[in-house]
């Protein structure tokens, strides 16, 4: 009995046996008794060598680990990504029930699922159970929380874990206070409206570090104002980049600055000035009565009689007998005491117009 448990020991201890190379403490040879303590010392050393295959990484027959209660770390093989279905519970706080394989908290770790909901303020996520969890949007000030349309119902996204919360890495990265046009019924969530109100800058931190109080307005302590995209087109600022001011739009703004509107809708001509020369002149068949009844001679042939009418000269060509010449004529004044202001407008596409916060 005790050679046949010496030999069994023997093939366990074989490499073959599990890809496992196992040291005994005692070398039992055939026709020699083995004894009980010698036996038992040699399955206590294979106990503990199989027990610790998996840390010595000798597993070249290891097909499933689905046995496996406690999952394997970065530093021991494990996998770094954790894949689980769509994600439950609510819009901003959303949990991912199960995943392959069974997840648990460790810097670097992504899990990867389908959304349920589309999130409409700061998101939290609860992964197999174990708590929710803050999830951080990149932008250029580095990673922030969530604010809003980050994930989006219906599509696969990324977290990864960071040691401290988790980051979207499938959101892409975004520019806080980049402006964009929309042709929709509505702004997209984590955008707002420039329409020049004002915003609590504990409301849009992030918005707020970017555009500070550029924009102007008249807001309360504490609040910032957004830039009035209503109505108005957008346009570099002449003093942007590096090649000097182009003097094209700031000539008509006060300061030329930030989020200064410039122009107006119409334009109404406020002196002579801004008219073009004109210089009337014409021919006009004299009447006993009519056309030169006021006005004096300048001079005078045989049949052409060249007369002076409020400045402007006139050349009437027959015989002036008749005519009543008694005061200077006074022309008919054309326009309007109150004349409309000229439009300025260009051809212009109404859409919204709207800022990443």
């Amino acid at each position: 009995m005790k050679k046949l448990l010496a030999l069994l020991f023997c093939l366990f201890a074989s490499p073959a046996a599990a890809g496992v190379s196992c040291t005994l403490p005692f070398q039992l040879t055939n026709g020699t008794l083995a004894d009980a303590t010698q036996v038992m010392a040699n399955y206590n050393a294979l106990t503990a060598c199989l027990l610790n295959a998996a840390q010595a990484g000798a597993n070249t027959d290891i097909t499933s680990l689905a046995g496996l209660t406690t999952p394997i770390s970065l530093n021991q093989g494990g996998t770094i990504v954790y894949t689980g279905g769509t994600s439950s519970g609510s819009a901003n706080s959303q949990s991912i029930t199960t995943t392959s394989p069974t997840f648990f908290y460790q810097t670097g770790a992504i899990v990867t699922f389908i959304a349920g909901f589309t999130n409409s303020g700061p998101l939290q996520v609860n992964v197999q159970g174990l708590g929710l969890k803050n999830v951080f949007r990149r932008s250029q000030l580095g990673a922030t929380m969530s604010v809003g349309g980050e994930v989006i119902v219906g599509q696969t996204v990324q977290l990864q874990w960071d040691g401290s919360e988790f980051q979207c890495v499938s959101c892409g990265i975004y520019f806080i206070g980049e402006v964009k046009t929309v042709l929709a019924a509505a702004v997209p969530v984590g955008w707002l409206a420039l329409d020049g109100s004002c915003q609590l800058q504990s409301t849009y931190t992030d918005l707020y570090n970017v555009v500070g109080n550029a924009p102007g307005g008249s807001c309360s302590s504490g609040s910032f104002a957004l830039a009035d995209g209503r109505g108005n087109v957008l346009a570099g600022l002449d003093t942007q980049g590096s090649n000097g001011n182009a003097n094209r739009l700031s000539t008509y703004c006060t300061s030329g600055t930030l989020g200064e509107i410039c122009g107006a809708q119409s334009q109404a001509l406020s002196s002579t000035n801004q008219l073009p020369l004109f210089a009337p002149s014409g021919t006009v068949a004299s009447t006993a009565s009519t056309n030169f009844a006021y006005g004096n001679i300048v001079s005078a042939t045989s049949a052409d009689y060249l007369y002076a009418v409020s400045n402007a000269q006139f050349k009437n060509t027959g015989d002036p007998a008749g005519l009543a010449i008694t005061s200077a004529f006074t022309g008919v004044a054309i326009g309007s005491a109150s004349p409309s202001a000229f439009e300025t407008v260009q051809p212009t596409l109404m859409v919204y117009t709207a800022v990443k916060y």
